[in-house]
């Protein structure tokens, strides 16, 4: 517990005041990553401390076997699962991934942008209250939907043809970045150091961070007017 209350301090001091940084009711938002051995004990760690943290913040947990009848809720749960082409916990979260490809190992979830799309559409339709999209650029796991000279712009493509928004799909450079939102949201690991879409640390960066933003905008806790300009995390 003390490590997490570190960390938040941490981010108190660093991020949660920056103008662009993630809020779902006035709270600045933390995605917490757990291993697969954490459950019970993690929500009860993160309870003691935001019972002893000088502000409030809005939490989502990593799911775990019996996370909703644990008597210790956290604000929402997520899960991370960049291997699982879908996932649903509703009434929390919807969480997508393109593919999963990581570094020296065989693919484990194939590129098909056809199911992406199809899993896109079932997201948005799906009423959780965050759609996450694993991930924005995670190269080392090969889940990036983020424009590359393999496939182009085409899930950003997808997202901007399938997500809400009145904003018009316009074209951008591959591999670019023009009209730069900033969209800021936070992982904090159970074992290390806070994890942001700023720089604070590494693992799983690329994968909180835009899923935060993907969630804002499908939906709409945040500005949507964002569809299809390019997010920086």
């Amino acid at each position: 517990m003390a490590q997490i209350l570190a960390d938040l301090q941490y981010l108190q001091d660093k991020a949660f005041t920056q103008p662009g940084y993630l809020k779902v009711g006035g709270k600045p938002v933390v995605f917490v990553y757990a291993s697969g051995t954490d459950g019970s004990g993690m929500a009860s760690r993160w309870a003691q401390a935001r019972a002893q943290f000088s502000s409030n913040v809005y939490v989502v947990l990593k799911v775990y076997s019996g996370y909703k009848s644990d008597p210790n809720q956290p604000d929402s749960w997520h899960q991370y699962s960049p291997a699982v082409a879908y996932d649903s916990q509703l009434p929390y979260s919807v969480a997508i991934s393109p593919g999963f490809w990581k570094v020296g190992e065989q693919p484990r979830l194939g590129r098909d942008p056809a199911t992406f799309e199809a899993n896109v559409k079932r997201m948005a339709s799906s009423g959780a209250l965050w759609q996450l999209i694993t991930t924005w650029n995670e190269w080392g796991e090969g889940t990036s939907v983020e424009p590359a000279a393999e496939f182009g712009t085409t899930y950003l493509d997808i997202l901007c043809r399938n997500l809400p928004g009145s904003t018009a799909c316009s074209a951008g450079p591959v591999g670019g970045i023009a009209e730069l939102p900033v969209l800021a949201g936070t992982s904090v690991g159970e074992a290390g150091a806070p994890v942001d879409g700023s720089g604070l640390s590494a693992v799983d960066c690329a994968a909180m961070a835009v899923g935060l933003a993907s969630a804002v905008l499908a939906t709409g806790v945040g500005a949507w007017q964002a569809r299809r300009r390019w997010l920086r995390v």
